[in-house]
């Protein structure tokens, strides 16, 4: 059965590979991404890790199935009569509007400061009880999360499109203050998703040949950084004792198992929900209670008592893929449900940006193949940080906020 499973992920990456007549694309990618996470899975470097079960396999099999088949329809649909014509449009917005965003961003972001009358590294370093997890005030931190992200990929995408050295510099200030903030904040994932984001605008607005040579310095050194923000949040010893990792590495190059890790307990977690049987919990109140923003869930459901399937080999580890949720609200069909929307939104992205190669497009782009990239982690559409990017976007270019 895992046979089947490795030639249908090949097969849709060759599709991929031929519709689009590119590597980075919705398709390709996902099925590389499980591909290897899956491959990766097999080599059980931890005692969490046991053999997948035969439904399990089907159950990738189905998903894999489905998403690529809405894929492909999809992007060989017409949706208009000009759906053939190829634009290339500079739609650039100017340094203004990125100043007064960034103005916005920074004064909410104190704010959130002032209301947790501190930062999570400071309460690291100093021995508080208190974690990242009561930074912010609710909902408001996963919105201004969101204009974060989009506001490093605008910095980004005018760093890369202007020969003003002045704008440059001023851009690049402003990403790092981004960072520096969210490195402030141990949150790795806004991390993650904005260097995926700036990647994917570089590879489509760059061209010259990509250096491959420092590209792999690149992802070396970010996951040696990842390890080192892994020791502050976690700790050297508790992370090798809660992964159940006999084999010790050098805390420097703890990152790797850090990363292996983190792509394949979601394997293992999808493995035990199904051995477990577990789904029909919950239903619509379920997903709202993970979804939606604490302010609208609390108004619309009572989710004080609502019972939470415990599915999780492991506590310390949450990672469960895109639609675990949806398994275990809905069962299999919640699956097939979530796994055609992502193929369909691929499709749907990347028509448009190859129809209308303008800025707008490409964020658009951008967003979708870092929630693609990250489908093995978390539903990144639907989580408040990542996914509201795309109407972040969409209300910078349609509602006049470029206007100088």
């Amino acid at each position: 059965m895992i046979i089947i499973l490795f030639l249908v992920f090949i097969i849709n990456i060759i599709l991929g590979l031929h519709l689009t007549k590119k590597f980075f694309n919705p398709l390709t990618m996902y099925n590389v991404i499980w591909l290897i996470v899956v491959d990766l899975y097999q080599l059980q470097l931890s005692q969490l890790q046991t053999d997948l079960n035969n439904k399990t396999l089907v159950l990738f099999i189905a998903s894999t199935v489905v998403f690529s088949l809405s894929f492909i329809f999809t992007y060989k649909t017409k949706l208009r009569k000009n759906d053939s014509i190829i634009k290339n449009e500079k739609q650039v917005v100017t340094q203004p509007t990125i100043n007064k965003i960034f103005v916005f961003w920074l004064f909410v972001e104190l704010l959130e400061a002032i209301y947790s009358k501190g930062l999570p590294i400071v309460w690291k370093l100093t021995g508080s009880t208190k974690t990242y997890m009561d930074y912010g005030i609710p909902s408001i931190h996963g919105l201004m999360n969101s204009v974060g992200l989009v506001l490093m990929m605008l910095s980004f995408y005018l760093i890369l499109n202007t020969s003003d050295k002045k704008i440059k510099r001023k851009n690049i200030f402003i990403i790092l203050i981004c960072m520096l903030l969210y490195l402030c904040l141990i949150t790795r994932q806004v991390i993650i998703s904005a260097v995926i984001q700036m990647v994917i605008i570089y590879l489509f607005t760059n061209r010259k040949r990509i250096n491959w040579k420092k590209l792999f310095i690149l992802v070396f050194v970010g996951i040696i950084g990842f390890g080192i923000l892994g020791n502050i949040r976690t700790g050297y010893e508790s992370f090798l004792s809660v992964s159940l990792i006999e084999t010790k590495i050098p805390k420097i190059f703890i990152g790797f198992y850090w990363v292996y890790m983190y792509l394949t307990m979601t394997v293992a977690n999808i493995n035990n929900a199904v051995i477990l049987g577990v789904n029909h919990f919950g239903g619509f109140a379920y997903l709202a209670q993970i979804y939606l923003p604490t302010v609208i869930s609390n108004i619309l459901f009572d989710t004080s008592n609502l019972y939470v399937p415990n599915i999780l080999v492991s506590q310390a580890y949450t990672v469960s893929g895109y639609y675990i949720f949806f398994y275990n609200a809905f069962g299999n069909l919640g699956v097939y449900f979530i796994a055609g929307i992502y193929g369909i939104l691929g499709a749907i992205f990347t028509k448009k940006f190859q129809k209308v190669n303008n800025e707008e497009n490409l964020l658009y782009y951008a967003v979708f193949m870092q929630i693609i990239l990250l489908s093995f982690f978390y539903n990144h559409l639907l989580y408040l940080p990542s996914g509201f990017q795309l109407i972040v976007i969409y209300l910078i270019f349609h509602f006049k906020l470029k206007l100088k």
